[in-house]
């Protein structure tokens, strides 16, 4: 028994005197850990590089904390709104603030002022400045407007005609009545014939010169004209409206065949309804 112990014994050491242990054994990665680290180096660099979401989570929350209190925002815009919603519940009420017909009022005050300012007297021979182009003279609703422009001293001729162009303009909402008085002044004076002044208005044939013409037996150094109508001695005109006056004027001197240097003036009176 002792003799088969010892046998196995020696066996064994033996085959354990053939183990050897490695040399030079390999500890390199595969394919698969290098495509990983790979993976991991990309995610790092998105989440922790310099425009990485890190750095874009750190902008947001700076900007976050720099934006005032959102509740007292609010608070100041509902208590704005309130206001406006009160303002706009005063406008176009009985009860208070400003009515659509005080509006309305103020609205045709600021035109009754416009048009006034606009109407004011100036050009002709009287050597002011119109307040518009070309008004000479105003009454009430009416303007009188230069169309084309003359100089204050015209020259006239013997027996040449020589034309105003005018318009008569009626700003009010309602329909008028008015005359023209049409003065000519001459540097000296003069003996003449025979002077007339022919009217034409756009909106009536009946308009006329009181008087029709002049046949002075003495020299003159002034013509002057009412321009009217044959029927009722005064002009109409409608509301809102704007009509066409010419004015021609002719003088036959009796000595003179040369002319001679008149200046004009021209003026509306506004006759009402």
């Amino acid at each position: 028994m002792k003799k088969v112990l010892f046998t196995l014994i020696a066996i064994v050491l033996l085959s354990t005197s053939c183990l050897n242990a490695p040399t030079g054994g390999s500890t390199t990665g595969t394919k698969y850990d290098a495509t990983q680290d790979a993976k991991i180096a990309a995610l790092e660099g998105i989440i922790l590089g310099p425009n990485g979401l890190q750095a874009i989570v750190g902008n947001i929350q700076s900007k976050i904390s720099g934006i005032s209190d959102v509740p007292s925002l609010l608070a100041k815009y509902t208590a704005l709104d309130a206001r406006v919603t009160s303002v706009e519940g005063r406008v176009g009420t009985s009860t208070g603030g400003v009515t659509q017909a005080q509006l309305d009022a103020l609205s045709a005050r600021i035109k009754s002022i416009e048009d006034w300012k606009a109407g004011l007297p100036s050009g002709g021979s009287s050597g002011g400045t119109p307040a518009v182009a070309g008004v000479i003279d105003a009454d009430g609703d009416l303007q009188l407007i230069l169309e084309r422009e003359k100089e204050d001293e015209v020259w006239i001729d013997d027996n040449v005609a020589e034309t105003w162009r005018l318009t008569v303009k009626n700003n009010g909402t309602s329909s008028t009545y008015f005359r023209i008085n049409a003065d000519f002044d001459c540097e000296e004076s003069v003996a003449i014939t025979k002077a007339t002044l022919t009217p034409a208005f756009s909106y009536s044939t009946t308009i006329t010169t009181s008087p029709a013409e002049y046949v002075p037996a003495t020299p003159v150094t002034s013509l002057p004209w009412l321009v009217t109508s044959a029927s009722g001695n005064k002009i109409y005109i409608g509301k809102s409206r704007e009509e066409s006056l010419y004015l021609t004027l002719k003088v036959d001197y009796t000595t003179d065949s040369v002319g001679k240097l008149w200046t004009w003036n021209f003026s509306i009176r506004d006759l009402g309804g």
